[in-house]
């Protein structure tokens, strides 16, 4: 079974184990109680849930063992209660971020790093790992000086090496494991930041250079330049919107006829 990226940090030697502790705690912290979101949700008579905290309290069970034990107990509980949780639950980059033992560029790198391994393992470079995280506008400003600062000179690098008329065969195979490496960075960034838009474009980027690394044939110089080209502008108005409206919706008609166009390239729908 593969390693989760947790213990990826402490393999790595990226995080202390009293740090990772620390922020295992906080975590659990902001992770509601059963009772609590039973209660919040008004799934139950207040008589009834204080039968079960009693049954509970006399038989030494865990909240949801005595509701079962009671009858109380249904499917519809058990997903109302994990979606309230994934609702509610305070994203774990976060605390790693905001407890000082990463900042948003050093993090993203990690889980690129991760799961690029874990891509290797399963043998399958394409499928994605994805760590649901929800929106969270105060890592808004570390992300746009993560992606403004770092990522996008090194795409425009990129993009200046590919155009070199005497570039060979095998550095146009180097400049795009490069930009793949690149937009993985992008892709986990956005994630942990919760910019949707900005993840989608980075990880449709990634799939299509992926499947050309993958399958080892001869590669369309244009077309990738081309494609680098289009995915940078689209995430620059992303980075902008994020920046100047802390959404990535605020576009006017002419980012919205760019964003069209990388959708109808990569037939993207909506």
């Amino acid at each position: 079974m593969p390693k989760l990226f947790c213990e990826f940090l402490l393999d790595k030697k990226l995080i202390e184990p009293e740090q990772l502790l620390e922020a295992f705690i906080e975590h659990l912290s902001h992770i509601p109680s059963t009772a609590e979101i039973i209660y919040s949700l008004n799934m139950l008579s207040k008589n009834d849930l204080l039968e079960i905290l009693i049954h509970q309290q006399k038989e030494g069970m865990d909240f949801r063992s005595s509701a079962k034990s009671l009858g109380f107990w249904t499917y519809n509980f058990s997903q109302e209660v994990s979606k309230k949780i994934q609702s509610t639950h305070k994203p774990f980059g976060e605390i790693l971020i905001q407890k000082g033992y990463f900042n948003l560029d050093s993090l993203s790198t990690a889980f690129a790093h991760y799961t690029d391994i874990i891509n290797t393992l399963k043998g399958s470079s394409i499928k994605e790992i994805k760590i649901p995280e929800a929106h969270n506008p105060t890592l808004s400003n570390e992300y746009t000086a993560c992606f403004n600062n770092n990522i996008l000179p090194n795409i425009q690098k990129i993009i200046i090496a590919l155009k070199d008329e005497n570039i060979s065969a095998e550095n146009i195979k180097i400049e795009t494991r490069k930009a793949l490496a690149e937009f993985v960075a992008v892709r986990a960034a956005a994630n942990f930041l919760g910019a949707e838009y900005s993840q989608k474009v980075a990880n449709e980027v990634v799939k299509y250079f992926q499947k050309i690394i993958d399958n080892n044939g001869p590669i369309e110089l244009q077309k990738i330049i081309e494609i680098i080209d289009l995915a940078a502008q689209v995430l620059i108005h992303y980075c902008n919107c994020l920046k100047n409206f802390n959404n990535e919706i605020n576009l006017d008609e002419n980012q919205k006829i760019l964003i069209n166009k990388f959708n109808e390239t990569f037939r993207i729908k909506g």
